[in-house]
């Protein structure tokens, strides 16, 4: 059911569930940057975290229904406000792999579309 078809009085109660579970058991461990971006993986991952942080079945399933009531944005919006404030600098490091990665790969990129790749047998 997405926000707008909710009453107010249940959007509220909704919020005090998640913001009842952030106080009492923190934000969730886990990274986005490096990770699979599919909506569904992130879902996932958010979930597993919130679990394993010892969130309740229901506020992780109004976690989920939050993620799920608009577009991709919304999701990462979403998912970066239940992120551990410690993963900020895990995230960097991630990003910081991700990129270095990517200028290693490019001298073999460039390899491959001079055609130094291409063989004939």
């Amino acid at each position: 059911m997405k926000a707008e078809e909710r009453g107010p009085t249940e959007q509220l109660s909704e919020v005090f569930i998640i913001e009842d579970s952030i106080k009492r058991h923190g934000k969730g461990r886990f990274l986005l940057v490096g990770q699979d971006g599919n909506a569904f993986c992130v879902i996932g991952r958010v979930q597993k975290a919130l679990r394993r942080a010892g969130w309740s079945a229901k506020a992780i399933e109004k976690v989920r229904e939050d993620m799920t009531s608009g577009d991709y944005n919304h999701l990462l919006r979403v998912a970066m406000g239940l992120q551990h404030p410690c993963m900020e600098r895990a995230e960097a490091l991630a990003a910081e792999a991700c990129q270095l990665q990517a200028q290693a790969e490019e001298p073999m990129r460039e390899a491959l579309d001079d055609g130094y790749g291409d063989t004939d047998y």
